[in-house]
């Protein structure tokens, strides 16, 4: 198929195999479903490629979706979702850049709904629903040299509950030395905080957050316990580690 053209899915099937895309391309899933076994990914863009998802589901154990080798990945419609891990990434903890753009669409994950780890990995988020069942919704990595991440949130609703004990849920979890942009947006967390920072920079000039729960937790790996609220700032956590 040339670059530029557009791959439509003709029947469901089951992935045994990581789908990876390394040229500029459309796939309409046009209603049906891919199903990735085991535990790795079920769609990476690669090698620069605009790739453009619509229309159907993605189900992963691990990651339905990444972005790497400088790539970008635009959702316009669809269900992503990851039954044991984050659903969509846009790089990689190998050192890998990508970009993620989702304008409607859902995603679910057992994690974080969309995150973004490594210098120059962005995403853009304007519309679609995000449920994450535990830890954070949207979300960077605080690892050390895994930052520098562009995250610019414009509108979607974001919900998010907590199933770890001792832990609290977190509707979008800055740890690192990158930018984060909210201007619009829904955030519906249960027994967490709406947004919590502890590095890099941020503005939050519009949105909805709506936190509920009295209880203490931590977020991540640090061990530090944050409020329920809709921003906790966390300094005592030093981070990025």
């Amino acid at each position: 198929m040339p670059a530029g053209g557009t791959l439509k899915i003709g029947e469901s099937a089951t992935l045994e195999e990581s789908l990876v895309i390394d040229k500029d391309m459309t796939i309409d899933l046009n209603g049906k479903t891919l199903t990735k076994t085991g535990n790795s990914i079920a769609i990476v863009a690669d090698n620069g490629a605009d790739v453009t998802l619509k229309n159907g589901t993605v189900n992963a154990q691990s990651h339905a979706v990444i972005a790497v080798g400088d790539s970008t990945v635009t959702i316009e419609s669809g269900n992503y979702n990851s039954s044991n891990d984050t659903a969509i990434w846009a790089g990689s903890s190998s050192g890998e850049v990508g970009h993620v753009i989702i304008n409607g669409g859902s995603v679910t994950s057992q994690e974080f709904a969309v995150g973004a780890m490594q210098q120059g990995s962005s995403i853009e988020i304007n519309g679609g629903i995000f449920t994450a069942r535990d830890n954070a919704v949207i979300a960077g990595n605080g690892t050390r040299g895994w930052g520098g991440t562009d995250i610019v949130i414009n509108d979607g609703t974001f919900i998010g509950g907590i199933q770890s004990s001792g832990y609290i849920a977190c509707g979008i979890y800055q740890p690192q030395d990158g930018t984060l942009t909210v201007n619009g947006g829904t955030f519906r967390i249960t027994n967490g905080v709406g947004v919590l920072v502890r590095a890099g920079q941020v503005e939050i000039n519009g949105g909805t957050i709506v936190t509920t729960g009295n209880v203490q937790g931590k977020v991540g790996d640090s061990r530090v316990l944050a409020d329920c609220s809709a921003v906790y700032v966390d300094g005592a956590a030093k981070y990025p580690e």
